[in-house]
């Protein structure tokens, strides 16, 4: 019982402990709204504000063996590429970005709130 109570406990503290440590999607390639003022990107009134700087991600993945014998496996990481500032939100869930430093956004970037 205390294990069971102690797994919750820790779960629920990784979960509520680690803030917003997750990405947010690109709009997909059909959806995408190249605007004249930036991108929409699916983060929101929630997490951002109007002229905050948020981080842009990229996913890059290769292919790795972890043993002669084993398939291979994708191994992936997120590496930032820019910052972008928010020009618009239009809700909880979706904003309108302008990308800073002449960085090029696409469908599979991620963005998330700065920490600095």
């Amino acid at each position: 019982m205390k294990l069971s109570i102690g797994i919750l406990a820790s779960a629920v503290i990784l979960v509520f402990g680690s803030g917003c440590m997750h990405g947010h999607k690109m709009e997909a390639a059909e959806q995408q709204h190249q605007l004249e003022n930036g991108v929409q990107v699916n983060i929101g009134a929630k997490e951002i504000k109007v002229d905050e700087v948020i981080n842009v991600f990229q996913r890059t993945c290769v292919k790795v063996r972890i043993h002669p014998r084993a398939e291979l496996k994708d191994d992936c990481k997120l590496s930032r590429v820019g910052k972008a500032k928010v020009a618009k939100v239009i809700d909880n869930d979706s904003a309108i970005v302008q990308p800073l430093d002449g960085l090029k956004m696409d469908s599979t970037m991620r963005v998330e709130k700065s920490r600095d």
